[in-house]
């Protein structure tokens, strides 16, 4: 990896009225210090590796502008291919924790725990540093005093229920329950109401973003 890739971040899925000002004030929460706008897609320049690899856990799938974008590390391939390619986002941990992703980013699945009388003073990065292995963690984002924790299986779920349940946590003793039957999934629902051509067109203009991304990596 370039050592300027380690400050910076990808954006994609961008509103095609997505200005500088609009992604500033999507990470108001980082110290910004240079945005590379192109058309769908951007670059941008943050103070540290450390805000890269929070940046891309927290605002990864957030919404800027009414639409769910993409957020993720960049990471140039070791060998270039012939066409000059490089490998975008791909990470297997965040602050060199072991956080898997299919996707190389947090991800949620069917397999959650759900975390009762969490401490105010906790957030989705003591839960992830608690819960090694988890895909997707967060504290109080749908009600104070509680937190989610995903799991690859239902299996690992159960290790960390019995491992954790009723372990004090920042002055508290948390409670798990296991959230697994609950369809996590439904969202995605919506997309099977659009029509195929529109499918198509959406990731047609997708894969030409993805490629001007790349070229202007290679340069």
């Amino acid at each position: 990896m370039h050592e300027d890739d380690k400050t910076r971040v990808f954006l994609a899925r961008l509103p095609h009225e997505t200005n500088s000002r609009d992604i500033e004030k999507f990470f108001r929460d980082f110290k910004v210090n240079d945005i590379n706008l192109k058309l769908g897609y951007a670059f941008v320049e943050l103070d540290s590796p450390r805000q890269v690899n929070d940046a891309c856990y927290e605002l990864n799938g957030k919404e800027l502008l009414g639409k769910r974008i993409v957020v993720e590390m960049i990471k140039r391939k070791e060998n270039r291919d012939r066409r000059g390619g490089y490998d975008r986002g791909h990470r297997d941990s965040y602050g060199g924790n072991d956080y898997r992703s299919r996707f190389n980013r947090p991800y949620s699945t069917k397999f959650a725990l759900i975390v009762e009388n969490l401490s105010p003073t906790c957030t989705w990065k003591d839960l992830k540093d608690m819960f090694r292995g988890a895909t997707f963690a967060d504290a109080h984002k749908k009600r104070e005093g509680e937190g989610l924790v995903c799991f690859e299986s239902h299996e690992e779920l159960k290790r960390a229920k019995e491992k954790y349940d009723g372990t004090e946590m920042n002055g508290r003793k948390i409670r798990l329950v296991d959230d697994t039957n609950n369809d996590r999934s439904s969202s995605r629902s919506t997309f099977r109401d659009l029509s195929i051509s529109r499918v198509i067109a959406v990731h047609v203009v997708e894969a030409v973003h993805v490629v001007e991304a790349v070229h202007d990596l290679a340069n």
